[in-house]
């Protein structure tokens, strides 16, 4: 930027090149880049975006990245005993809020830093990989589905903890993914019931299933059962189990 020069004839910050800023942002955390690199302006937004999340060449969408931002409202409150129903939800809510903002900044409308419309970004998604460490609710699951119609694969990975996903939160949003092929479950800590109720849903909503892969720790009657199931269909009406 020219000092010399007049105010009005300055370049600013913001149109500063794009695989420049993609660099210089390539050497900030992801918890700066989704949480404050994101605030400074629109074009920084975009670039932002684009480093973590949008240019990802495999089609798939990985929430990985997002827990870095969880992390941090985890840590502030690690010291809190909480007393009572009202206070552990509030501190659950506001973990839901937080994953929804960013959620809302990854599946926006508009453009991306490189003037290609997102909706083909999202339509183009073809895998979801929700992480061990990641807290996801109905309300998440759902509005994923929403703005990426077109998955094929979904991998859940999670602890009974970070599991807030009810069989009939997970029904719609599969009811949405019409095209799911492939589905990979691995999560401990779960009941029977939840579980039972799950695989339901999958029977119901995924018509066009393949495989479908399922590794869990299950709580039955007080006893911790580790249990394994895989599912291939290599034609329609012809599986394997």
């Amino acid at each position: 930027m020219d000092s010399r020069k007049p105010i009005e004839e300055r370049r600013k910050w913001e149109e500063l090149d794009t695989n420049i800023l993609e660099k210089i942002f390539g050497s900030i955390s992801v918890y700066d880049r989704i949480t404050k690199v994101c605030l400074v302006c629109r074009s920084w937004k975009l670039v932002s975006l684009d480093s973590v999340f949008w240019g990802q060449t495999n089609l798939q969408l990985d929430l990985t990245p997002c827990i870095d931002v969880l992390k941090r409202v985890e840590s502030a409150h690690s010291s809190f005993v909480f007393e009572n129903i009202a206070e552990l939800h509030w501190y659950y809510e506001r973990l839901s809020v937080t994953l929804m903002k960013i959620l809302h900044r990854i599946l926006m409308d508009g453009q991306d830093a490189f003037g290609f419309p997102l909706e083909h970004w999202r339509l183009s998604v073809k895998t979801i990989f929700i992480p061990k460490k990641l807290a996801i609710w109905d309300r998440h699951l759902s509005y994923l589905a929403d703005r990426t119609p077109n998955v094929e694969s979904l991998v859940l990975i999670c602890t009974s903890t970070k599991l807030m996903i009810t069989s009939g939160g997970f029904g719609k949003a599969v009811s949405t993914w019409k095209k799911m092929k492939h589905i990979r479950f691995e999560f401990s800590g779960a009941n029977e019931k939840s579980f039972t109720e799950i695989f339901k849903e999958i029977c119901r909503n995924c018509s066009q299933l393949v495989t479908l892969h399922v590794n869990c720790r299950l709580l039955y009657l007080g006893a911790d059962i580790t249990r394994g199931y895989s599912y291939k269909s290599t034609e329609i009406g012809d599986s394997e189990t």
